[in-house]
Parts: structure tokens; sequence; C-alpha cells
């Protein structure tokens, strides 16, 4: 019968560093696609567009409370006129 081969220990932190630097390796490589992808997405939230939005859904409902401040009837009242006949998505 073959002696068995045994292995030294400085064999056993050779592949100690193959291994690490394998994953290391790989740690990096997903490290840097994941900054790709999240340069491709960028979500914005800003006031301007949120009220812009907001006036829109509220000229398209067609009713304002008794409640609303002047000035917001007067807002809702001029998408009403200007920006919901003019919406180009809506039409068919």
């Amino acid at each position: 019968m073959a002696p068995m081969a045994t292995s030294s220990p400085e064999e056993g932190m050779g592949l100690k560093r193959i291994c690490l630097a394998a994953a290391l390796s790989v740690t990096a490589l997903f490290a840097q696609n994941s900054s790709r992808a999240d340069a491709t997405l960028e979500f914005h939230s800003g006031f301007w567009m949120n009220l812009h939005h907001f006036l829109y859904e509220q000229a398209t409902r067609q009713s304002t409370t008794s409640t609303d401040a002047i000035p917001w009837r007067a807002a809702v009242g001029y998408y009403q006129r200007e920006v919901v006949p003019h919406d180009v998505l809506s039409r068919g």
C-alpha cells in the first residue's frame, strides 16, 4: 500500500491564500457591477413636481370643497382650464 500523502502547514496556508484572493476578487467584481447599476437608476422627488401632480389630480376630480383656501381653488381652476385639456396622454 502506498503511503498517504500528507500536506504540510505551508501548503495549507497557500490554499487558504488562494481561496481568500478568489473570494476578494469575486466580492470586488460584484461591488463594481452594483455601483454601475446604481448609477443608471436615479430616483428624484422634488417639491414642484409633486405639487404639479397633486394639482393635476385635484383638477381632474372636478370637485372643490368650500373649505379649500381661495389660492388653492384658483390654482385648481387654472389646471382645469389650462393644463388638463392639453394633456397629450389622455387623448384617444
